[in-house]
Order: C-alpha cells, then sequence, then structure tokens
C-alpha cells in the first residue's frame, strides 16, 4: 500500500469514527428539528417546549435517540469519505491552480463540495431511513432499520430511497465547500493551534455553512416526510391543495405560507447544534488521525 493510500484510509477510518462521535451527541437536538422541518406547524419557544414535554411524556428519554442506529450506520461511511475525498482532490486540483492565497481559497471549496456531495450519493438511502424513523411519533410503519428499507422499496419502490436527494447535493454542496474551505484555512493559517482553537475553527465553520445551505435542508425533509408523516404523525408535511413536486415548488410553498420564518424553521437550534458537531468532528478527526499515525 502506497503512502497516499494508507493515509486515505486513515482519513477515512478517523474522520468516520469523528462523525459517529459528534453526530451521536446532538441527536436529541436533530430529532426535535426534525419534526419541525417535516411539518408545516409553527416553530416557537412554546412550541419546542411542549415537543419535548410530548416527547418524554409518550416515548420516553431514549426517544431522543430515535433513528440514531441508522444515523451512525450512515456517518461512519459519510463522514470518512469526507475527509478522504476532500484529501484527494484538493491534492489534485492544488496544481492545476496559481499557488495564491485566492486560488487556495476556491481549491478548498470545490474539494469541500465534491467531498460532501460524493458522501451524500453513497449513504443517503440510510438518511432517509434515519429521518423517517425519527418521525415516528404517533404511529409506527417501521420496526427498524431493514423493515424500513423492505417496506419502503415494497410500497413505493427503489427511488423512494432518494427522496430529496436534488436539494441534498445541492445544500451539501453548499455546505462542504463552506465548512472545510472555512476550517482548514483557518487550520493552515495558525499552524500551531490548540484542542480549544480546533474546536472552536469546525464550529464557526459549521455554523456559516448551516445558515448558507439551511432552506434545502427545509425542503429536503419536507420531501423525505410527504405521504409518510402524516401515517405516523398528527402532523401534516404539506399545506392542503399544494403538491409541490421539485425543490422550487417546495421554496414556493413554504415562503407562500410560512414565510422567511419557514424557510429557516429549527435554525436557532442548530445555532447549539452545528458549534458543537462541526467543533467536535474537527476535532475528534484531529486526534485520532492523529494517534493513529503514531502508532501506525
Amino acid at each position: 500500500m502506497s503512502k497516499s493510500d494508507y493515509d486515505s484510509m486513515l482519513k477515512f477510518v478517523s474522520g468516520g469514527f469523528a462523525g459517529m462521535i459528534a453526530k451521536t451527541a446532538v441527536a436529541p437536538i436533530d430529532r426535535v428539528k426534525f419534526l419541525f422541518m417535516g411539518t408545516i406547524r409553527d416553530f416557537t419557544a412554546k412550541t419546542m417546549h411542549s415537543e419535548l414535554k410530548r416527547i418524554l411524556a409518550e416515548e420516553g428519554v431514549r426517544s431522543f435517540w430515535k433513528g440514531n442506529l441508522a444515523q451512525i450506520i450512515r456517518v461512519f461511511p459519510y463522514s470518512g469519505m469526507q475527509f478522504a475525498v476532500y484529501a484527494k482532490s484538493e491534492a489534485l486540483l492544488l496544481p492545476l491552480f496559481p499557488n495564491d492565497s485566492y486560488s487556495k481559497g476556491i481549491v478548498k471549496f470545490i474539494s469541500g463540495s465534491m467531498a460532501g456531495s460524493v458522501a451524500v450519493l453513497m449513504t443517503y438511502p440510510f438518511d432517509v431511513i434515519r429521518t423517517r424513523l425519527a418521525y415516528q411519533t404517533t404511529g409506527k410503519l417501521y420496526d427498524g432499520i431493514l423493515h424500513g428499507f423492505y417496506t419502503m422499496l415494497k410500497n413505493e419502490g427503489p427511488m423512494s430511497l432518494f427522496k430529496g436527494i436534488f436539494p441534498a447535493l445541492l445544500g451539501v454542496a453548499i455546505y462542504g465547500g463552506t465548512t472545510f474551505s472555512i476550517f482548514f484555512t483557518l487550520k493552515n493559517t495558525f499552524v500551531d493551534a490548540t484542542k480549544t482553537e480546533i474546536f472552536l475553527f469546525g464550529s464557526f465553520a459549521g455554523l456559516t455553512g448551516q445558515i448558507i445551505s439551511y432552506p434545502l435542508d427545509v425542503v429536503r425533509k419536507r420531501m423525505m416526510a410527504k405521504g409518510f408523516i402524516e401515517q405516523v404523525s398528527i402532523y401534516k408535511s404539506h399545506f392542503h391543495g399544494e403538491h409541490p413536486t421539485n425543490i422550487l415548488s417546495y421554496l414556493r410553498m413554504i415562503y407562500k405560507y410560512e414565510g422567511v420564518r419557514g424557510l429557516l424553521k429549527g435554525l436557532s437550534l442548530n445555532f447549539v447544534k452545528a458549534p458543537i458537531m462541526l467543533g467536535t468532528v474537527h476535532l475528534a478527526n484531529h486526534l485520532i488521525h492523529k494517534h493513529l499515525n503514531e502508532e501506525y
């Protein structure tokens, strides 16, 4: 095995474990956020408090991690692939661009976009299953991951496993490009950064990326939920008489009935989630990769 292949493997492993740690840490925030993003109800401090009380009373504490097994099965290859593809893409693209800070920033953005897009394509069905498991509140159509896959394939066909893929790819291209370019620019600028600073670099990068790409994430969740959430919840995923089928029609519908707030529904939770998750994933990846390099 060449040194380059070996380093890519280490990046995949360290990135995968880092993603699992980070996603498990923020799973309760994700569960609550999904239940609003995929529905048409208002997101306020009052409704969020009511939803937290309902989950605890009706489903118990463990339900905050509902769908997390599907999540970490997905996130290991997803996160690992992101770091490995980013490193490979950057190494291939850098010689093609002028050696200046502006061009390096463009390369980092493109590499981050490619890393996110490849990772999404390879792991998307697990994201769909994880999200649907998290939506199950008053009813239960899926008994678990495998039953969820079987039921979707049987009742909705193979393409149902890729519902919302287009806004996902567009969103992750923006999000991945933004977060990776900001994080690695900061890390390369401050080469002697402490663990705390690395965590903060990741937090800032994640928060910025989330703000820019968030409306597309709302659309993606609505696409995943449409036709399903009505069967397992008292809430609705779209408005009566509206039947959106693509990104623009979803954006128009949400803006028409819910305004800008609808496109940013749950974003305030991401002000908590994104810094924790991205700070954790970049710091964990840094420490695990460093440890594996020293050990092997």
